[in-house]
């Protein structure tokens, strides 16, 4: 079974080869983070990088989510801020 870092690289190369899109890779990245991948974040280009940092910045505990699948809306801004935080506690929402 493939390490969930190994198929980030592997999503990554398909990526450079033209086979997925920017927002493809950055929704993929975005759903790994959420799931506790914290490595992926390091194998990260830095353009996906920074329009993370953009996304997690403008999000508060008040915004409101609409979810078009079967998750709930309160579940998604959990979510969401949980990777704010923890990003945020490893310093990876600062540029320099």
């Amino acid at each position: 079974m493939n390490r969930p870092i190994d198929e980030y690289r592997e999503l990554i190369s398909n990526y450079e080869s033209g086979l997925y899109t920017d927002i493809e890779l950055i929704s993929k990245t975005f759903a790994m983070l959420g799931e506790g991948e914290e490595e992926v974040w390091a194998e990260s280009p830095e353009w996906v990088k920074a329009k993370i940092r953009d996304k997690l910045a403008s999000i508060g505990d008040e915004d409101e989510f609409v979810s078009f699948s079967n998750r709930s809306s309160d579940e998604i801004r959990r979510q969401l801020l949980s990777l704010k935080s923890l990003l945020d506690s490893k310093g990876c929402l600062v540029v320099g």
